[in-house]
């Protein structure tokens, strides 16, 4: 005599229908919890558009780094992009002043060897 019935457990196991639905619906259903989060994650990107020059500012963003994160592809996260040339700007405006203020020491050292000579 068997301790269990033989289909006693077939109702756990899918179904070969079952099955093949689940493995064919898996991409679209990935695809479509991903495109949910993206847009999820964009709407509160949005809300940095609201906040005035100054907030933005001591953030470290400004207004037009955020409406060009803003436009990009949904797929895209608007906060890392925008973060991401926020710090371009910042390196490029940093080596601007230490290219200046190379070049100003190389011209107060020249006005310096003019007037001693």
């Amino acid at each position: 005599m068997a301790l269990y019935h033989p289909h006693a457990f077939a109702a756990q196991r899918p179904a070969g229908l079952v099955r093949l639905l689940q493995r064919r619906l898996a991409g679209p259903a990935a695809a479509y919890i991903r495109w949910c989060a993206d847009l999820r994650r964009r709407l509160a990107f949005q809300r940095v558009l609201h906040l005035d020059d100054r907030m933005l500012d001591d953030i470290g963003l400004t207004r037009e780094e955020v409406e060009w994160a803003n436009r990009l592809p949904l797929r895209m996260n608007a906060s890392h992009e925008a973060h991401r040339l926020a710090r371009l700007r910042r390196e490029k405006e940093l080596c601007r002043r230490t290219t200046r203020r190379r070049s100003l020491r190389g011209e107060d050292r020249q006005a310096f060897e003019r007037a001693s000579e």
